[in-house]
């Protein structure tokens, strides 16, 4: 029994715990989680936008002033976002993504893809739409239900491309290290799960704007899900993986949205 205390005793001491102060490391996730994130994707919409609609296409020298300005924005934005984390971050963030590991991470995005499939059919069943108001203000920023009464242009396919790669990778980047790593590793101690699971996942949940109890529901079960995949290693990469997986899938279904569309 006195040997069981003392091993407890010991883990509770080398535990590794956060610094700085708690409180404003919240404030600074949801800074960074409800308005930081927001600014890129503000940018993109108006990069489509500018093509989607007739009387601003003509606009070229715009569309490729808002393009300089998200691509600078976007950068300094990853640049900071993954400075902070770094500077307070306790967990092994170096690990490498072994071949095991990579075959864990796409099982848990296969876990991500199931989930949606659910909430998906529920929203069509209870709600008789298949959509969250998060993918709503996606598919209205692409413009897609005007692409067929549109003339194609360069712009506007490379528009498309920019808005798709960065919804693949720039956002998993981004949210993972806000939602994920930075909330856990500047709150709470090392050793601790149940509140930051919950917690994480429920704000995640939010940020998404599911506009219905089954979307939400659904964003907040996402959000579950890759953090295991972090907590599991402690490795910021491994949710990343899993995340950008994930929205990779997604794009591939819009890519095939849009050719129908066309």
């Amino acid at each position: 029994m006195t040997d069981s205390v003392s091993t407890t005793n010991l883990q509770q001491s080398n535990e590794k715990k956060p610094t700085g102060s708690r409180f404003m490391s919240v404030l600074l996730v949801l800074f960074m989680g409800y308005i930081l994130l927001s600014i890129p994707m503000m940018l993109l919409g108006m990069l489509v936008g500018f093509q989607v609609d007739d009387d601003m296409s003509s606009s070229t020298w715009v569309w490729w002033l808002i393009a300089i300005i998200y691509v600078g924005v976007t950068y300094l934005i990853c640049k900071w976002v993954w400075r902070t984390y770094k500077k307070r971050a306790y967990e092994d963030y170096t690990q490498k993504i072994r071949k095991r590991d990579g075959w864990i991470n796409i099982a848990f995005a296969a876990g991500l893809r199931v989930l949606v499939f659910v909430g998906s059919y529920s929203m069509i069943a209870i709600y008789g739409e298949d959509m969250s108001a998060n993918d709503k203000a996606l598919f209205e920023a692409l413009g897609i239900d005007k692409l067929s009464d549109i003339n194609v242009t360069a712009l506007l396919v490379i528009s498309i491309i920019i808005f798709l790669i960065h919804i693949t990778f720039v956002a998993p980047f981004l949210e993972e290290l806000i939602f994920r790593g930075m909330f856990k590793e500047r709150v709470f101690r090392q050793h601790a799960f149940w509140l930051p699971l919950i917690i994480s996942s429920i704000i995640f949940g939010m940020a998404h704007m599911g506009g219905n109890v089954i979307a939400s529901l659904m964003y907040i079960g996402l959000g579950v899900i890759m953090y295991l995949a972090y907590n599991r290693r402690g490795n910021i990469k491994d949710s990343m993986m899993v995340h950008m997986i994930n929205n990779g899938v997604a794009s591939i279904s819009i890519i095939v949205i849009i050719f129908t569309s066309l």
